[in-house]
Parts: C-alpha cells; structure tokens; sequence
C-alpha cells in the first residue's frame, strides 16, 4: 500500500492545535521562553565583556564592512554592506560558548515532549520524501541529531543510520538507542548517502568549515539536507527584533533562501530543493492583534488572508527547507 505523502501544515504547530498559546503551551515552549528570557540579562553581561568576545566578517562575500541594525540582550545584529547578509558581530568566543551550551538542557523538555516530538516526526518524512529516492539501505549521517528522532524515521524506512551530537543528555539517550556516533566525522573514512543539519548552521561560528567537512563525507551526488530559521520570513520582517529567531546568544547567522543557496553553491553544494516550512502565522497574527484594533477570531477577520499557502508560496514561511546535491570541486 502507498504511504500517505506528509503535508508541510501537518507539522505545522498553530494549525494542528488551532492557536499559538495552545501549541506553545502543549509543547512545552512557554516554559522555555519564559527560562530563556531569566537568562537574558546573565547572556547581556557576558557578551559586553571583550574578553568573552569573538569578532568577525561577513560568512558569505568576507566583508568587514557593516552597520548596525538592532542590539538584542547586548549582542549587535549587524548587516554586510556588500551583500546584505545578516549576522552577530561579536558573538562569543568559543571558551564561553562550549562552556555555556555543551551541556545546556533548556530546551530539552521541548524535544522530550510527545506532541512536539509528533510535529518534528512528520516534518523528518516530509524532508525525506522530497528527497524522491529509495531509502532502503541508504547511509545518513544527522549532525547535531538532538535525541536522534531524525535518524528514527529514516531508519524505520530502512537507511542506516549514524549521528554526531556532543550535548551529554542527547548522548544518554543515544547511547541507550544503539544508535552509532560518530564525533571525529572530520577524519571519518567511509561515505555517507545523506547527511543532515536540523536547525545548526544558524548556530556556528564558521559554518563553512562545517560544509568543507560534510563534502568529503558525501558520496558522489550524495545529498545534504538543511533546516534552518528564514531571515525573510514574514515574522521577521513584521517583528524585526521582537522575533524569536533573533536570541543573540545562540541564534548567530541569519539566512534567506537566496544567500543560502548561493553559500552552499561556493562550498560546493547544488540546490535541489528549496522552500520554506512552518508558517509562523499565529506569532504574525497575534502581534498584529496586539493593540486590539483587529479581530481574527471570527470568519470575518481582516487577517484571514494571511494562509498559511500564501506565506510559502512566497517564501516567507519561518524555517528554510533546502535539499542540496554535492557537486565535484572546480
């Protein structure tokens, strides 16, 4: 019997639970918000500290050149007057970060949680239906692989699968899932079908170094899988810094579609695929509402427009879903 293709509003947690507070609440994220924003002020002093700085240039052109558009929680979001790509200058060093993140729990009960759990599943099938091949006994690698729901899924469709994840309570449980590591992937020798990076280029202070890396462990047209938080997605663009995915801490480069595709082309990677998944439309909605002014509670709400098929179609959903193809070095 064929398997139900998986939709992108089936992983899509306003519309499976009808509100935003109700997907916030059922999935634990309010908990970690509200942890999160505790936090702030200790990130703020930190940062406004030189010693625990890291300076840099722009991932993409290389630009020193920039302006500042926003400071968030003390760290400055700048943008490269060359080309428009969007990141955190300073970020912190990588004493500080190891130190502040290697063993960070914060947004464990929200992966831990079942309903979340449930959404992430059907987001992995979806990516890994648009890739349209035969999975049967395809090798994955997911680097940064959490607690391994990912490789879950793709070995239930018959991959073998392997992950790479330093977060001590992840390893826990990967270690009780069998599920084979793989820490040195940079000197690993054998060759990987499929390698993935759920939510994690965002994060790295030289995320190309990272993709050098996984096109050697790449077999020959083999396939990079990315998700990753859209710099022009239409929550962005309306709440500019009051968005989520500005956390300064954590959250250090900002991609669009355009800048991604043509980051990956110079590391050698050729687009296959790329949308944007996770419409945020609650949060849009929600700070629209803010003032009152409007009602979109009833059928007649002047933001019903705002659908979640309008917001891809133009490429202003919330996360970037990009399927590259690993292409030979010139």
């Amino acid at each position: 019997m064929k398997k139900k293709k998986v939709h992108k509003d089936d992983f899509d947690g306003y519309i499976q639970f009808g509100s935003l507070n109700k997907f916030l609440k059922e999935t634990e994220r309010d908990e970690h918000l509200e942890r999160l924003n505790k936090k702030r002020e200790f990130f703020k002093r930190k940062i406004e500290n030189a010693k625990n700085q890291r300076k840099r240039d722009c991932l993409i052109c290389g630009s020193n050149k920039k302006e500042l558009v926003f400071v968030k929680s003390g760290f400055k979001h700048v943008l490269c007057k060359s080309c428009g790509f969007f990141y955190v200058d300073p970020t912190f060093n990588e004493e500080v970060t190891h130190s502040n993140f290697l063993n960070e729990d914060s947004y464990t009960k929200v992966l831990m949680n079942k309903a979340n759990i449930n959404l992430d599943k059907k987001k992995f099938l979806y990516a890994l239906q648009k890739l349209n091949i035969n999975l049967k006994n395809k090798k994955v690698l997911d680097i940064g692989c959490g607690f391994g729901f990912f490789l879950d899924v793709a070995q239930e469709h018959g991959c073998e699968v392997y992950g790479s994840e330093l977060n001590q309570s992840c390893l826990k449980l990967l270690k009780k899932k069998k599920i084979p590591l793989i820490n040195n992937y940079e000197n690993y020798n054998e060759k990987f079908d499929i390698v993935s990076l759920w939510l994690v280029l965002e994060h790295l202070f030289d995320p190309a170094l990272l993709l050098r890396q996984i096109h050697k462990l790449l077999k020959k047209n083999g396939k990079l899988i990315i998700n990753i938080p859209n710099y022009k997605s239409l929550s962005a663009r309306i709440l500019k810094d009051k968005c989520s995915m500005f956390s300064g801490e954590q959250h250090i480069n900002f991609f669009s579609i355009q800048n991604l595709e043509e980051f990956l082309n110079k590391n050698f990677f050729k687009t296959t695929l790329s949308e944007t998944v996770i419409s945020d439309i609650g949060t849009v909605k929600n700070f629209l509402n803010y003032s009152g002014d409007l009602d979109y509670s009833d059928e007649e709400s002047e933001l019903n427009f705002l659908e979640p098929n309008l917001i891809h179609k133009n490429g202003l959903g919330y996360t970037i879903l990009n399927i590259s193809k690993k292409i030979q070095n010139t």
